[in-house]
């Protein structure tokens, strides 16, 4: 018999579409478009964002009644395939293996090396060997398991397996978004000052060859140390402007 209180025929796919949506770096920034976000669902969980199937006038409307708290239409222009991003409250909150959350995750480790690293040539430094256990022990644990399964901008997908490369692309996510923000002229927003402290990534001289995490101090070069580079595919926020080929992404390679 039917009740008031059964759940909309929809609600598991509003369910999956969050999942989905936490795994989208590119939610921290410009957003991802309702049509990616189907392609996506789709490949992922069988599950069909139509508009027309789900019973919406338009994409825009199932994109209000789907979307859960936390995420919100960037840009209603386009009725038929609008943009979705985060709120800045979400982002900020690190979860494990949730890649939307990145700026959580860097602020987190600025904190971690400021609190736990040393001085060392003008800037703060931490073994990355440590990274994990003080995750576990001190804050969240939300980089305890150093890995990601999730996607670029244009919903191709990605993954990370090592600690290394996840420092890596949460730096590089960094750069990107301010990078972003710097093209919109955007006012700095509560993301952008938990982004504000310089964090790199870098290898100590052999024989150690030691990999630190590193703040920098006003007028420091960094910890003496090279860079390390993000190996592979960068991560991209934004989706290539048209007809730019972007680099070539082979699913699970680049981690």
């Amino acid at each position: 018999m039917a009740s008031e209180l059964e759940a909309p025929p929809y609600e598991r796919t509003a369910d999956l579409l969050g999942d989905v949506l936490l795994r989208f770096p590119a939610v921290a920034a410009g957003g991802v478009r309702w049509s990616v976000l189907s392609a996506t669902l789709q490949k992922a969980h069988k599950k069909s964002l139509d508009a027309e199937a789900l019973g919406f006038s338009s994409a825009l409307s199932a994109a209000h009644a789907l979307l859960p708290p936390g995420f919100y239409v960037a840009n209603a222009s386009d009725a038929d395939d609008p943009i979705v991003a985060a709120v800045d409250e979400l982002v900020l909150v690190p979860r494990p293996g949730a890649a939307a959350t990145w700026p959580g995750h860097y602020r987190e480790l600025v904190e971690m090396v400021l609190r736990r690293g040393n001085l060392h040539r003008g800037a703060t430094r931490l073994l990355a060997s440590q990274v994990k256990r003080l995750s576990t022990r001190h804050t969240c644990g939300a980089l305890s398991e150093g890995s990601w399964d999730y996607f670029l901008a244009d919903g191709r997908p990605a993954r990370v397996r090592h600690m290394k490369r996840l420092l890596a692309v949460i730096v590089e996510l960094r750069e990107q978004r301010r990078a972003w923000a710097v093209t919109l002229g955007r006012a700095p927003s509560l993301v952008d000052c938990a982004l504000a402290a310089p964090l790199t990534v870098e290898i100590s001289a052999p024989p150690s060859s030691d990999l630190y995490l590193c703040v920098r101090q006003p007028g420091a070069d960094g910890c003496g140390g090279a860079r390390a580079r993000l190996v592979g595919a960068r991560p991209l926020l934004l989706p290539p402007p048209p007809g730019l080929v972007a680099e070539a992404v082979e699913g699970d390679k680049i981690g």
